[in-house]
């Protein structure tokens, strides 16, 4: 239903912001997109949603996994996985 829905940045630097754009392909109608931290934003025009992930400044090499949840009419729910190996920029 969803072009996408594992996104794996690989290595980024640490602090980021990363915009993934993902297309809806499916025929359930979407009642409710929720990032499940406050470190992604999300906007929905019915057919593309934009993910904005802000990437916090770490002190060493991280992974780093963040989910968004979607919320279907028909009372189901999809996860799309975002996952980053963030690494520190020196000043």
């Amino acid at each position: 239903m969803w072009s996408q829905t594992k996104i794996n940045l690989g290595n980024v630097p640490s602090p980021s912001q990363h915009v993934i754009k993902i297309t809806y392909t499916g025929t359930k109608e979407v009642q409710d997109i929720e990032p499940l931290c406050t470190c992604v934003g999300a906007k929905f025009d019915g057919k593309t949603l934009i993910l904005t992930w802000k990437i916090k400044s770490y002190p060493k090499n991280t992974d780093t996994l963040k989910l968004v949840a979607i919320s279907y009419k028909d009372g189901t729910i999809e996860d799309i996985e975002l996952r980053a190996h963030a690494i520190p920029t020196s000043d």
